[in-house]
């Protein structure tokens, strides 16, 4: 299911109700007792948001992670980054790429930034936060 999901978000990306059912059904998989489903749902977040996120083409990634923020279901990816950053497979551009898009993305774009921050170094979360709300404060 979680697959077939994922074919239909990349195949009808522009289609909204497609990456809410994407969202509503795969997304807790990744909390799910069999370790296979689980992997198949992280690996599509992964595939999906994470590192998509950084590439070139971005916008279906911004999208899946607005419709996640809406839905509060941040606590599905603080998992899938959790697993990501256990075995060192976060995107090196990440916190980056967030921080860029933090005035044209503040909510999704801290969102992640705050979830992200929990699984690197102190330092660099820090100096990423504080250069983040910094930002914000002199947007608003």
């Amino acid at each position: 299911m979680a697959q077939m999901l994922t074919d239909l978000v990349l195949q009808y990306p522009e289609r909204k109700e497609v990456q809410h059912i994407w969202a509503q059904y795969v997304l807790p998989l990744v909390l799910d007792s069999e370790t296979r489903v689980q992997e198949k749902a992280l690996d599509s977040l992964d595939q999906l948001v994470l590192h998509s996120i950084v590439g070139v083409d971005s916008q279906l990634a911004w999208n899946l992670l607005d419709v996640i923020t809406a839905m509060g279901f941040s606590v599905y990816v603080s998992k899938a980054i959790e697993m990501a950053a256990r075995k060192q497979q976060l995107p090196s551009k990440l916190m980056r790429t967030l921080q860029s898009n933090i005035e044209s993305r503040p909510q999704a774009a801290l969102t992640l930034m705050a979830i992200v921050s929990i699984f690197v170094p102190v330092e660099n979360s820090i100096k990423v936060f504080f250069h983040s709300f910094i930002i914000i404060f002199l947007i608003v």
